[in-house]
C-alpha cells in the first residue's frame, strides 16, 4: 500500500487501528494525535461502535489515561478503569460508553512524540497483560512511521516547488534583458 497521500495514509492507519482491535480482541481502539503547539491529543481515529463521536474531541497532556501516557512517554494498562482516578469518565458519560479496562502507548519517532494509541474494553473480559502492551507498541511504532514518512514525503514536495521556482526564476533572469518580464516571471513562479 502507498503512503503518499493523505487518503492512503488514513487509510493504513485506520487499518492499524481495526488490526489492533482484532489481535487484541477489544470494543474499540483510538488514535490520538500530538498537537505540540496546543499541548493536547487530538482523537483522529476511533475504532468501534461508538468512535464516530470522539472525532476531533481534545485531550490536555498529561490528563486522562492517554494523556498521561503522552506526557510520560510510558505504556499504561488499566485493567480495572472503574477505580482508576486517571480515567476520563466524562468522555464515557457524553458517549454513552463505559471503560472497563484499557491499554495506551506512546507512538513515538526518533524520541518526539506523535501520539497515543488505545484500545478499550477486552471482549472476553480478560487482563490485558505485558503481551497486549507488546503487541499494541509494535503498531504504535507502525502508526508513528507512517506519519513520520508522510510528513518527509510532503516536505520534500514543498521544497521541490521551491527549488523548481528558484529555477525557473534563474531562467528568466538568463533569457530576458528586460527588467519588467523579468520581475513578472519572478511574480507568476
Amino acid at each position: 500500500m502507498r503512503i503518499n497521500s493523505a487518503m492512503d495514509l488514513h487509510e493504513l492507519l485506520t487499518i492499524i487501528m481495526d488490526t489492533a482491535r482484532e489481535l487484541l480482541s477489544t470494543e474499540a481502539s483510538s488514535l490520538l494525535l500530538f498537537d505540540s503547539e496546543k499541548k493536547e491529543l487530538i482523537f483522529d481515529i476511533a475504532r468501534g461502535q461508538r468512535g464516530s463521536l470522539l472525532a476531533r474531541r481534545t485531550i490536555p497532556l498529561g490528563s486522562g489515561i492517554a494523556g498521561t501516557c503522552a506526557l510520560e512517554r510510558q505504556a499504561i494498562v488499566v485493567n480495572d478503569a472503574e477505580n482508576d482516578s486517571r480515567v476520563l469518565r466524562e468522555i464515557d458519560e457524553s458517549i454513552g460508553f463505559k471503560t472497563r479496562n484499557l491499554l495506551a502507548v506512546p507512538m513515538l519517532t526518533m524520541g518526539n512524540l506523535v501520539g497515543v494509541l488505545e484500545v478499550v474494553n477486552t471482549t472476553d473480559n480478560r487482563q490485558l497483560d505485558a503481551g497486549d502492551t507488546r503487541l499494541l507498541t509494535y503498531l504504535s511504532n507502525m502508526a508513528a512511521l507512517a506519519i513520520y514518512n508522510r510528513k518527509l514525503y510532503v516536505d520534500l514536495q514543498n521544497r521541490m516547488e521551491e527549488l523548481d521556482c528558484v529555477f525557473r526564476i534563474a531562467q528568466s533572469i538568463h533569457v530576458e534583458d528586460d527588467l519588467d518580464i523579468i520581475l513578472n516571471e519572478i511574480l507568476l513562479a
